[in-house]
């Protein structure tokens, strides 16, 4: 039940986070490195802080197991998902509960935050753009496979039709790509403007 921190450059332990009471499914750490953020079947969510691994926040409000918990690039907030099928928006700093979406999000398997506080959702087979101030999905695209870049906003897809394509999550606008060359499934990685397809 405990969280395990090392440090990369040296390989030494540096701090055990104790404080949950069942299985950690999902552990998190802010883009700036300050925060660790956890995820549990005991239905909770902790932040802790790296530098001291002081617990800062335990975040309640999910009626079953905390599947998978992020961070937003900003820092300003954590994502959770649970086996109630909802996922909820809680304010860093204060713990706050802001958004809680309910619908078809069973089976969710990633998420981020991009800009404009839009959330973004992958299912088995889709991408969903949700608006977190509306609490509903504004946008759905299929995919095989997918990347996002690093800050969120923008992700690259491809799919089995050889179509390809990145889309801004602040606009809502999709440039595509017509990557109708062969049959088969693609592959997909994306950095910023650019994208890669392993056609096979």
């Amino acid at each position: 039940h405990s969280i395990k921190v090392w440090e990369i450059s040296t390989g030494g332990l540096v701090h055990t986070l104790t404080g949950h009471t069942n299985v950690v499914f999902s552990v998190c750490v802010s883009d700036d490195g300050r925060y660790v953020v956890s995820g549990s079947s005991d239905g909770s969510i902790k932040v802790w802080e790296m530098s001291t691994g002081g617990l800062l926040q335990t975040l309640s409000g999910h009626t079953k197991c905390v599947s998978f918990v992020c961070v937003s690039v900003d820092g300003r907030y954590v994502v959770s998902r649970s086996g109630d099928k909802s996922i909820k928006v809680w304010e860093m700093s204060t713990g706050r509960l802001v958004q809680w979406l309910k619908g078809q999000l069973e089976g969710a398997r990633d998420m981020w935050i991009g800009a404009q506080d839009m959330i973004i959702v992958v299912l088995s087979e889709r991408i969903q753009v949700w608006k977190s101030s509306m609490l509903k999905s504004v946008h759905t695209t299929l995919f095989d496979s997918y990347h996002a870049s690093r800050d969120g906003n923008v992700y690259g897809y491809a799919e089995s039709t050889k179509c390809a394509g990145l889309m801004y999550c602040d606009t809502l606008s999709v440039e595509s790509v017509d990557l109708a060359l062969t049959s088969g499934q693609t592959s997909l990685g994306n950095f910023s403007n650019f994208v890669a397809a392993a056609l096979m």
